[in-house]
């Protein structure tokens, strides 16, 4: 099984069309249906990134399936020594609660389930696409 539905170095991702990299996700070994509101949204998460890291080298996947817990990273960056887990909410205006517990419970598991992550540093972030532009404060935690 593959650890994620699409994988790329970002130089490679930048310069891939998105109906190519859509392809790839699509026909994935997918265990769950495809709908309109799925293709929306990577959509949504495609543009975004490939705007978002012009210039930067490290590699991504998306939909990145946690080891043992079957639970997907909507985006997984991995930039020098930092694993940045990315969860988006296309279409959202807040940063709800949930939203922001099932980011923390992906980060845990990822930490805790995955060798490579245990001794990493990682750096959630929740993006609401059509939220208002907000100041944030970085916390530290050991874990």
């Amino acid at each position: 099984m593959k650890r994620s539905y699409f994988s790329s170095t970002i130089e490679n991702f930048i310069s891939t069309r998105e109906s190519d990299i859509l392809g790839t996700l699509t026909s994935s070994e997918n265990i769950f249906s495809i709908t309109p509101k799925t293709t929306y949204a990577w959509q949504g998460e495609i543009s975004v990134m490939q705007s978002s890291l012009v210039d930067i080298d490290g590699h991504i996947d998306f939909e990145y399936v946690i080891p043992r817990m079957g639970k997907r990273v909507d985006v997984l960056l991995v930039i020098e020594n930092i694993i940045f887990i990315i969860e988006f909410k296309v279409g959202s205006d807040t940063y709800d609660a949930n939203s922001i517990t099932q980011l923390v419970d992906y980060t845990l598991d990822l930490k805790n389930f995955h060798e490579g992550s245990h001794n990493q540093i990682i750096c959630p972030i929740l993006i609401a696409t059509e939220a208002q532009e907000t100041n944030f404060t970085i916390i530290t935690e050991e874990d």
